[in-house]
């Protein structure tokens, strides 16, 4: 999935990292629909800030860590057919979050300015999914927390 990530460095060491990707993402169920396994399919707007420290900022080698914040925004929900087979037609909305991100990762110098990026992000996304069908309103809380890897190219300027 392509992301786009921007990094200022406030100085050497310290830099504020603004992430930005949409990613589809399964929602699986829990407690009494939990043999159902994935109920619903949204789509995923989750920016996210982190401060990071850069530890060698002077090498070709640059290996950072990083945390900070996320506010997740779903859309484009819909219900698996697994769940519309058990309740009927069902309507599925799901709440936005705020969550924590933790990062790890290292830039490669190739030459210039340019360099490779990879990367490790824990982005902690949990919210309430409401699975309207046939009169009755269900609410199913929701964890994603994904992990995500990145490899990239950057520039620095």
């Amino acid at each position: 999935m392509p992301k786009l990530d921007i990094t200022y460095m406030i100085t050497e060491n310290i830099g504020v990292e603004s992430i930005a990707v949409v990613s589809p993402h399964d929602l699986e169920a829990t407690g009494s629909l939990s043999a159902l396994g994935d109920v619903a399919t949204a789509l995923l707007l989750p920016p996210t800030l982190t401060l990071q420290y850069h530890f060698l900022p002077n090498g070709q080698i640059h290996p950072y860590i990083g945390a900070g914040t996320n506010y997740t925004v779903m859309f484009a929900e819909n219900a698996e057919r697994s769940l519309e087979n058990t309740l009927g037609p069902t309507d599925v909305s799901a709440g936005n979050s705020v969550g924590f991100a933790a990062q790890i990762g290292v830039d490669v110098d190739i030459n210039g300015g340019w360099f490779v990026n990879l990367d490790v992000k824990y982005i902690d996304i949990s919210t309430d999914v409401k699975l309207k069908s046939i009169g009755t309103t269900r609410t199913v809380d929701v964890d994603i927390n994904p992990v995500i890897v990145g490899l990239g190219i950057g520039y620095r300027f």
